[in-house]
């Protein structure tokens, strides 16, 4: 399979309807956090058809995927990309890191990161320095931060929180709306995995520095009794 066979299946799915929804549902007027990104209106059930079996693509036709102007062929190019990790042939997952790394700019919405940084970062990290993430976490782009912190969540499964306290601290001062519900989102996360104790330690140390909204999202599955405890209500 090449990266034209793809994009000629997407044009063929594409939808102007949809796509016009997507362009709002993604924030792409002026000034917003998606601002000019393109969109052909394709659902994620169709993409995901689509590539199903294009883990065999070489890397530099998925490079041209990833160099795509359009949203949606970013996302087939990104998720192929996983699919690649996740099988280890061909390439080594050195190789495919090292990879999406060079490519980090084709992650330019929350979706885009949602979908790899963590199965594919995120994983690899687990037993190796973190260095990457706290370079990311200095980004000016809100979307390379977004992944640092994103990344965290394959070592909160493994009940490794630490990296993600760290950079709540490094990030909790940002005030793109984005990030915080990321943030929120990684804190909610330790809360599940297994790190209740350490996660509502974390956010009782630092309630005063922290976003209400971070805050707010990471305990949003605790009950009643237990938010209120945590508001010092």
């Amino acid at each position: 399979m090449t990266a034209q066979i793809i994009i000629d299946r997407m044009f063929d799915l594409s939808d102007e309807t949809r796509a016009e929804g997507q362009r709002r549902f993604f924030k792409t007027g002026k000034g917003e956090y998606g601002e000019n990104d393109k969109f052909i209106g394709v659902n994620m059930p169709s993409l995901r058809a689509t590539i199903k079996d294009a883990h065999a693509i070489p890397l530099d036709e998925l490079e041209i995927l990833l160099d795509s102007e359009f949203h949606e062929i970013r996302m087939a190019g990104l998720l192929i990309l996983v699919q690649k990790y996740k099988k280890k042939k061909l390439y080594s997952q050195d190789e495919m890191v090292a990879f999406y790394l060079d490519n980090l700019a084709a992650a330019n919405n929350w979706d885009l990161v949602d979908s790899t940084a963590y199965h594919i970062l995120g994983d690899y990290l687990l037993d190796k320095p973190r260095e990457t993430l706290y370079d990311l976490a200095s980004s000016e782009s809100v979307w390379f931060r977004r992944i640092a912190i994103v990344s965290t969540l394959a070592l909160i499964k493994k009940r490794q929180y630490e990296t993600t306290f760290e950079l709540v601290e490094m990030l909790k001062h940002h005030k793109e709306d984005i990030l915080q519900k990321a943030l929120g989102w990684a804190l909610r996360e330790v809360i599940k995995k297994g790190g209740k104790v350490e996660g509502l330690g974390y956010i009782e140390k630092n309630k005063l520095s922290l976003p209400k909204k971070v805050i707010s999202i990471a305990i949003e599955d605790l009950s009643p009794i237990e938010k209120s405890k945590v508001r010092g209500a």
